[in-house]
């Protein structure tokens, strides 16, 4: 297999479509805790990371001075790196010891 493919996987389910993947999915959800906690979480955190990215671009204009060139694509590169590294850290955080 040459490098850089990605190898065939066979499909989960061959029946279905996006309906039965939402009611799926929604019954899922009633049923796991775990995803009633995640789902509001995973908003916040998003909701948090879209504030910071405006705040961010502000920030950039007025306080560090940077070009109308330079606004738009450092401060925001930076910042997904960073968020990019904390999701990365939580992850390896997070995991049970075997």
């Amino acid at each position: 297999m040459p490098p850089f493919t990605v190898p065939h996987v066979s499909p989960a389910r061959a029946a279905g479509g996006v309906g039965s993947t939402v009611r799926v999915t929604w019954a899922a959800i009633q049923t796991e805790r775990l995803l009633r906690l995640a789902i509001p979480g995973e908003i916040f955190f998003w909701t948090i990371a879209d504030l910071f990215a405006q705040n961010i671009l502000v920030y950039a204009k007025a306080v560090l001075h940077l070009s109308d060139a330079m606004v738009p694509g450092l401060p925001l590169t930076l910042l997904s790196i960073g968020i990019g590294v904390g999701a990365i850290l939580v992850g390896r955080l997070s995991q049970k010891p075997d």
